[in-house]
């Protein structure tokens, strides 16, 4: 290796940190932030301290002492540059500092495609950020043709034997566009629940301006039920949203069919309205349909 690391050299920088041994002996990762140390030396990364159900060091076995920290080691770890996890997919970001940032908004990072979920990504095929929107006007382009703007109807269209269906089933909604991003509704029935959310397609900082209401009607047109939360970017996956069980509506199935379901149309219609934080709800009054 040369005297000096050039850092955008991402084979030098790879020597340089499996020289030096930067990574945690559990999860094989270069550390990040806190690292703590047992009395024996062994160096383990936050995120498996936290994890480990008993208090001693994975690699020994002897007694951790949790306020033990290697700072010598943390702060060499705070000036050495570091490759964007995601260079596998592409991305050839070098950081001396503000890696988690970049990965954070980095346009190789994986995610789940909002109109098809499970279906559109796979380790085999994975989907990157920057290639979202392309892959939604190639392979959804009855969606694209379609989008909202702002707001509109989200039918999920729902056969009445997929609310007996015991496994998890995903209807997705519509696209909304709306100040230069765009958002998905998506429903997903997971046992005995009914879910619905909008995903914001940007990054996590500008999904965190807008809300989303959900309005639902029952089967007579009347308002039924009303929800304002929070858009949830796209880098939470399926299950974390289903996991945490936030900024979602949740209703059970038995509700959701005999409520909103249309048995005529087999779906249950959802109006969608994307709003800056702080907006009016923009919910009105509505009359009776005329028969």
């Amino acid at each position: 290796m040369s005297r000096f690391l050039n850092i955008n050299n991402s084979h030098e920088v790879a020597e340089f940190q499996t020289e030096l041994d930067l990574k945690c002996p559990v999860c094989d990762k270069l550390f990040r932030g806190n690292i703590h140390m047992c009395p024996k030396g062994h160096n383990i990364c936050h995120n498996c301290v936290s994890k480990i159900n008993s208090n001693h060091c994975p690699v020994c076995r002897v007694v951790l002492d949790p306020e033990a920290r290697n700072r010598g080691l943390e702060r060499v770890v705070a000036i050495i540059p570091e490759r964007c996890k995601y260079e596998s997919f592409g991305c050839s970001a070098i950081r001396k500092n503000g890696i988690e940032a970049h990965e954070a908004n980095c346009d190789h990072r994986i995610v789940d495609c909002p109109l098809g979920l499970d279906r559109c990504s796979t380790p085999e095929s994975p989907l990157t950020f920057g290639n979202l929107m392309s892959h939604i006007e190639m392979t959804h382009r009855t969606f694209m043709a379609k989008a909202h703007v702002g707001e509109g109807y989200s039918r999920f269209d729902a056969p009445a034997k997929s609310f007996e269906d015991p496994s998890v089933l995903i209807f997705p909604g519509a696209l909304y566009g709306f100040n230069d991003n765009y958002f998905s509704s998506v429903a997903v029935k997971w046992g005995h629940w009914m879910y619905f959310w909008v995903y914001a397609i940007t990054t996590r900082r500008k999904a965190e301006s807008y809300d989303c209401i959900l309005k639902f009607e029952n089967k007579n047109n009347f308002l039924g039920r009303w929800s304002r939360d929070p858009v949830i970017p796209i880098d939470d996956s399926l299950f974390d949203v289903l996991n945490r069980g936030i900024n979602c509506v949740t209703m059970p199935v038995g509700m959701a069919k005999e409520r909103f379901w249309s048995e005529e149309e087999k779906r249950i219609a959802v109006y969608v309205i994307i709003k800056k934080t702080g907006q009016g709800t923009g919910i009105r009054p509505r009359k009776k349909a005329k028969t």
